[in-house]
């Protein structure tokens, strides 16, 4: 953060607080590990389930690469750039993304030696009414080496009652197309596509 030194109270979405000085974050991160599906090969569901595919499909679990076959170690390499600034209401953010899977340990062949996806997100927020009303759009794109290209475009407005970050009201409207996120919990399921409508609140303390 080499401007103002800072980014809004806990570095949240939106210039809620409205900065008079240009406020800038830069970030970088990267991870490596050697992955393990954390189950036996007689259990066709594997215990990691973070890690998927670009169509949703949990990379450990059976038959995700190949019909009958299954990974059951693979080198797990990710990293990411940011970039944001702040300024009287607007703020505006963008990401780039990498994953890269390599040295597989499988039980049959498998199509492929390695995986490589990449993408970004972009997000623009401005404060209608400060501290209290404001709008956002974002989207996502996620280039991955079987060309289904998920994507998603986000429309949304926050509204805080009390005009604090601690307490907000939420609706947002998000288009998604091939969702690669998959869960029981959030909006997503993979595969799908179209629009999901949702209204919220969070409470931070």
């Amino acid at each position: 953060m080499p401007t103002t030194g800072e980014f809004g109270e806990r570095g949240g979405n939106g210039d809620f607080e409205k900065h008079k000085n240009l406020a800038t974050r830069f970030g970088v991160s990267y991870v490596h590990s050697r992955d393990d599906r954390l189950a036996p090969l007689s259990d066709a569901a594997a215990k990691n389930t973070q890690v998927k595919l670009s169509d949703g499909l949990n990379f450990y679990d059976r038959g995700s690469l190949a019909d009958g076959v299954t990974v059951q170690k693979a080198n797990f390499d990710e990293g990411s750039v940011d970039v944001g600034f702040k300024i009287k209401g607007f703020h505006f953010q963008l990401d780039y993304f990498f994953r890269y899977f390599s040295k597989f340990v499988t039980d049959g062949p498998v199509p492929v030696s390695s995986l490589f996806d990449h993408g970004g997100q972009i997000s623009l927020s401005q404060m209608l009414i400060d501290k209290t009303l404001n709008v956002y759009v974002s989207s996502t794109y996620l280039f991955d080496q079987f060309q289904r290209n998920p994507w998603e475009v986000v429309v949304g407005l926050n509204y805080y009652p009390i005009k604090s970050r601690s307490w907000r009201l939420n609706a947002q409207m998000i288009y998604v197309d091939r969702s690669s996120a998959d869960s029981y919990f959030g909006y997503y399921l993979k595969g799908l596509k179209g629009p999901i409508l949702s209204i919220g609140t969070d409470i931070l303390l």
